[in-house]
């Protein structure tokens, strides 16, 4: 890659603060935490300032970073401030690693808000190098050049932690769910896989809906096994949480007295800081409020083992027709969702067609914000499929909506991505021109930072030239840039050719830096895991084992979670790659990357 020899000339100052509060009720997010109007009590400057805060208090991290760029272009000097992505990273024996990702806006600003680790922990904010585009008219024609934006970090700031404050009693403290003893073996080490859901055997388990943190400490998944967690004997799914430091496995989707629900629970999402769980259940036992005997959507509290009814209204009431496929924020205050609830949006029942649409939770306000509004008072198409940016400030979804985006009348689902902040609704899916495609687009998910959308299609002419169009007539996976506005192919050769085979996108990594995908390059094993690598444009297996085998998924659902440096990816797959894996069916496994 050709990199500019331009660099930054100039920036805003900065600052990095470490802000928290102790109350009674340290670190709750829900409704009624704080003002019902303004929010919560965030800490602000000024505030008191804690020497030492409990494990899962909220704590602040902010940051203004460098967003301003300038060169010299036929003779003036041209400014232009961007957004950047930043990243949370904290310091551990090993050296830094990646907590969270977030984009600061154009003045720079960002704040990280997550619970307090369980030990004194040292943070600092990180915005990598990124090219700027400047642009100049001189007598009609566009000077340009490429500024690059040198890569920032903060200082080192530590949130001292006290473990002996808000502990939780042992009679409230979540039980422990094996087979959950401790994993005595050692971690597999960088480049190798580890199983993560050891079963005695039974009937055979499908497993699906992975979902990582930002560490990869923590994967949840959906699995019909009945050997994961003692008295699960429903065979139905249910949603679990697997520890991969403390090898355990934990039933999320379970009724008041700690059993599992009387429904199937599935489609689950895991917070950035590990904390949160948010998935959707037929259940009618998971909380002590009726939920009309529809699917709702839930989220538990790793720390309190709690469990929480999300999809209501600002009263909190259970919405009156399905609500499904959650996607929660960083911090856990956000919680998107698809419905088909009418109580949940403002114009309320009766007014338009019943049909899905995409609703953003706050759960600290209560507020429902209902991102797919009818066009012109009519409704032409139903919503599905959120998927929620870190800060909560961006959802990707898909949408068979026509008239949101300039000459979409092909009646095909498209790709779509809202911005709660400014508003705006943008269909991603399209040509270089801003043309309708041809076929049906399918979204797969948005970066951590918001600044990547990874999406489908089989449809051509998605990206300039034949290296860039789908010439394959299969699906292709592409990524689209937000702040540059372009889609790039993900699936293609060292040639940069469409392969000859299907994709889809199973995961992506918070900077959008690691993909993967799903591809039919060996059908007959089922759909291999390929991992792609945007600093470097390439794509390769993403583990294949010493006799040359590719890992592969489940042939019906096969499903992928990544942590956020794209250095750990759980999965699923019916093979037994480790010789612990002595039971027939599915399993998930993490990979560890190399180095």
């Amino acid at each position: 890659m050709t990199r500019s020899r331009w660099s930054l000339l100039g920036w805003s100052a900065t600052a990095l603060l470490v802000l928290v509060t102790l109350t009674p009720n340290a670190g709750a997010i829900g409704p009624g935490a704080g003002d019902p109007v303004h929010g919560p009590a965030t800490p602000r400057a000024g505030d008191a300032v804690a020497d030492r805060v409990a494990p899962g208090t909220q704590v602040q991290v902010a940051a203004t970073v460098p967003t301003k760029a300038s060169a010299v272009l036929a003779g003036r000097k041209v400014r232009r401030s961007v957004a950047r992505s930043t990243v949370l990273q904290q310091q551990s024996a090993t050296g830094w690693s990646r907590v969270a990702g977030m984009r600061a806006d154009r003045s720079g600003a960002v704040a990280y808000i997550f619970a307090a680790p369980a030990a004194t922990t040292s943070y600092r904010v990180l915005a990598p190098a990124r090219r700027v585009k400047l642009v100049r008219k001189v007598h009609g024609h566009q000077v340009v050049k490429r500024v690059r934006l040198k890569a920032w970090t903060g200082p080192v700031e530590t949130i001292e932690v006290d473990p002996i404050l808000g502990q939780v009693p042992p009679s409230q403290q979540p039980s422990q769910q094996p087979g959950n003893q401790p994993d005595e073996s050692p971690d597999p080490g960088p480049g190798l896989v580890k199983l993560l859901t050891p079963r005695s055997g039974g009937p055979l388990p499908e497993m699906t809906n992975l979902s990582s943190d930002a560490s990869g400490r923590y994967v949840v998944f959906a699995s019909t096994a009945t050997d994961l967690a003692p008295g699960d004997d429903n065979d139905l799914y249910d949603v679990f949480l697997a520890d991969t430091v403390a090898g355990t496995v934990t039933l999320v989707s379970h009724a008041l007295d700690g059993t599992p629900g009387n429904g199937p629970s599935w489609q689950c999402d895991i917070s950035a800081d590990g904390r949160y769980v948010t998935f959707a259940s037929n259940a009618s036992d998971l909380v002590g409020v009726p939920t009309g005997g529809v699917s709702q959507v839930y989220l538990y509290d790793r720390v309190t083992g709690a469990v929480e009814l999300v999809s209501v209204t600002e009263r909190g009431v259970a919405g009156d027709d399905l609500s499904r496929r959650p996607s929660v924020s960083g911090d856990g205050r956000y919680v998107a969702f698809e419905s088909a609830a009418e109580n949940l949006t403002p114009w309320g029942p009766g007014w338009f067609p019943k049909l899905i649409h995409i609703v953003r939770h706050d759960r600290v306000t209560g507020w429902n914000t209902v991102v797919t509004t009818p066009r012109d008072n009519v409704w032409a198409g139903s919503s599905n499929s959120p998927s929620l940016s870190d800060d909560g400030t961006r959802v990707a979804f898909f949408s068979t909506m026509d008239g949101w985006a300039v000459g979409d009348g092909n009646g095909l689902g498209d790709v779509f991505l809202y911005d709660f902040v400014t508003g705006n609704r943008k269909r991603i899916s399209r040509t270089p021109s801003g043309a309708s495609l041809v076929d049906i687009a399918h979204v797969g998910a948005i970066s951590g930072d918001g600044g990547t959308v990874v999406w489908s299609t089989a449809a051509p002419d998605v990206t300039p030239g034949d290296a860039g169009g789908n010439d394959n007539g299969g699906t292709d996976t592409f990524s689209y840039d937000v702040e540059e506005r372009a889609n790039t192919l993900v699936s293609h050769d060292a040639r940069g050719r469409s392969l000859d085979a299907a994709t889809w996108p199973a995961a992506v990594s918070a900077d959008g830096s690691s993909i993967i995908l799903r591809t039919t390059l060996d059908w007959d094993a089922g759909t291999v895991f390929y991992r792609y690598d945007a600093t470097t444009d390439r794509l390769a297996p993403l583990w294949r084992s010493a006799d040359g085998v590719d890992v592969y998924g489940q042939a019906l659902s096969p499903d992928a979670a990544i942590s956020a440096d794209g250095r750990r990816v759980a999965f699923t797959t019916p093979q037994q790659l480790t010789e612990e894996d002595q039971a027939d069916g599915t399993d998930v496994y993490q990979w560890h990357a190399a180095g």
